[in-house]
């Protein structure tokens, strides 16, 4: 299946993941992360482009997630 150019995925991934007590994005998934699944899921469909939404925690983010192909946007704000 083609790349349909007016679909696009936002994973939202900026919360503090306050009751985990550790970033939430980077819990154990199969052979990833429970975001590395989500992006990985993400850029196996039709979707034009893949965004990512990170604030809380993306400086632990950020060096552990494979983020090539992806559009990352980090808000600043995200509490």
């Amino acid at each position: 299946m083609g790349k349909s150019t007016n679909i696009a995925i936002v994973i939202l991934a900026a919360g503090e993941s306050s009751r985990m007590q550790q970033p939430k994005q980077l819990l154990p998934w199969g052979e990833t992360t429970l975001l590395g699944q989500a992006i990985e899921t993400a850029k196996t469909s039709s979707a034009y482009e893949v965004f990512v939404v990170l604030g809380a925690n993306s400086d632990m983010i950020l060096p552990q997630s494979d983020l090539t192909q992806i559009n990352v946007i980090l808000n600043v704000n995200w509490k």
